[in-house]
C-alpha cells in the first residue's frame, strides 16, 4: 500500500514496483470489516487479534511447519498498543487507489499468494491495471506473506516475471 501511494506520488522516483499480497482499495464491505477489527483491537486487545491475524495470515501447512515464525508475528502483535493498531485498519479501510492505478506507469510485478485470504488473486488482477505493463504471478501454497513462507518459490515466480 505505501509502494503504491509512493509511486502515484513520485512516479519520476521509481523504477520498478513489485506488490506483495496487497490490495489498491478496500471498499465495503470489507472496509467495514476492517474497521470492525479496529474495533476488536481496541475493545478485546491484542491478543484477540494476534489469534485472528496468524488463522487468516498463514496456510494451514505453514503453520505446522514453522511455529517459529507464528511466534514472531503474534510477538509483534501483542507489542502494538490496541489504540495504535485501530487506528491503523480505520485508515487502511479508508485506502482507495483504484481510479489512480492506472497512473502508474513503471515496470510492475505483482505477486499473490493461491491461500491468501486477504488479498486474493481478483485483488492482484485489480493491481495489474497499469499503463507500465504489470505482470501476475500467482504463487502456489503461500498465503499473505510468500516472501517468508517459501522464499525460494517467491523468487522464482520474481525472476520468471521479467
Amino acid at each position: 500500500m505505501v509502494a503504491q501511494r509512493f509511486a502515484l506520488s513520485h512516479p519520476e522516483l521509481v523504477r520498478s514496483l513489485t506488490l506483495v499480497a496487497t490490495l489498491c482499495t478496500f471498499k465495503d464491505p470489507v472496509g467495514e470489516a476492517l474497521r470492525e477489527r479496529a474495533r476488536v483491537a481496541r475493545t478485546h486487545g491484542m491478543e484477540t487479534i494476534a489469534q485472528l491475524s496468524n488463522a487468516r495470515w498463514f496456510p494451514p501447512e505453514f503453520k505446522g511447519r514453522r511455529p517459529d515464525v507464528l511466534d514472531r508475528a503474534t510477538t509483534s502483535l501483542l507489542s502494538q498498543h490496541p489504540n495504535f493498531h485501530g487506528s491503523m485498519w480505520d485508515m487502511i479501510s479508508a485506502l482507495d487507489f483504484e481510479s489512480d492505478i492506472s497512473a502508474i506507469t513503471c515496470p510492475t510485478l505483482v505477486v499473490v499468494g493461491a491461500e491468501v485470504l486477504n488479498a486474493p488473486l481478483a485483488a492482484g488482477q485489480k493491481n495489474c491495471r497499469f499503463d507500465g505493463g504489470a505482470s501476475l504471478q500467482q504463487v502456489k501454497a503461500l498465503g499473505h506473506f510468500p516472501p517468508i513462507e517459501q522464499p525460494r518459490a517467491f523468487r522464482l515466480a520474481a525472476a520468471s516475471s521479467g
